[in-house]
């Protein structure tokens, strides 16, 4: 079972609060109690790789700022030298327009069933590739999306979540998704296509897409890799106006 710890952090008296059990969770000596959050910033730069760190503090600077809640994953190595998987959340408390208090749970998934170190590293792969990702069910509804997807789109990852191809893609239709663009992709394997997005903002832009037809779970997906192609559309452009 995988361990679990508890956390809060009082904004407004800039006090830092950590259970007994994340001192236990991530061998850390409880003689030494860390009480400010620059003593933690300080040890998770010493016991996380950079770019996983970076990734951590931009996901707490977005709840500050949003008031919205994020989950993380990253490796954290113990002061034994043993590396760690553990999941962390933060859920803020959003008063008068600001957040005064975060708290939530760290968890140590190393041993969850079926969790392996090459499994990480594609769900990390998949969430920082520039180019944009979804997975999608037959109805349109999007069950991945990546942190490119988000940018790109202006939405938030909940939001994307909540919605469907036909809200983003104008040029496949809710009522030929299902009969048309879905079974054709399926009956090929994959397909690819340029195509359009539009943004939260309503604004289209031109993005190449490849689709491909997986099955995972006895549910059927569409699995798109998404480029933004309006550098290069641009690009072209530039150059044919100098031809004569």
């Amino acid at each position: 079972m995988a361990r679990i710890a508890s956390w809060e952090w009082d904004i407004l008296k800039e006090k830092l609060i950590l259970s007994d059990e994340l001192y236990s969770l991530l061998d850390l000596d409880a003689k030494k109690p860390i009480k400010t959050v620059a003593q933690l910033e300080v040890l998770l730069e010493e016991s996380v790789p950079a770019e996983h760190y970076e990734l951590f503090s931009q996901k707490i600077e977005k709840s500050l700022k949003q008031g919205k809640s994020v989950e993380f994953e990253m490796p954290f190595k113990t002061a034994s030298g043993e590396t760690r998987n553990i999941n962390l959340n933060a859920i803020p408390v959003f008063t008068e327009g600001r957040t005064t208090r975060l708290y939530g749970i760290i968890q140590d998934i190393s041993s969850i069933a079926a969790r392996s170190d090459d499994l990480y590293l594609a769900k990390f792969s998949l969430e920082n590739a520039n180019d944009m990702i979804f997975w999608v069910r037959r109805d349109a509804s999007i069950k991945f999306v990546n942190d490119a997807a988000c940018r790109n789109l202006e939405y938030s990852r909940e939001e994307l979540l909540q919605m469907h191809v036909y809200d983003l893609a104008p040029e496949f239709p809710k009522d030929v998704w299902g009969t048309t663009h879905f079974e054709r992709i399926k009956a090929n394997g994959s397909v690819e296509i340029e195509t359009l997005h539009r943004k939260k903002s309503g604004k289209t832009y031109p993005v190449f897409a490849s689709l491909n037809y997986l099955k995972y779970g006895g549910e059927e997906y569409i699995c798109a890799i998404i480029r933004n192609i309006t550098a290069q559309k641009q690009q072209q452009k530039n150059l044919e106006s100098f031809k004569f």
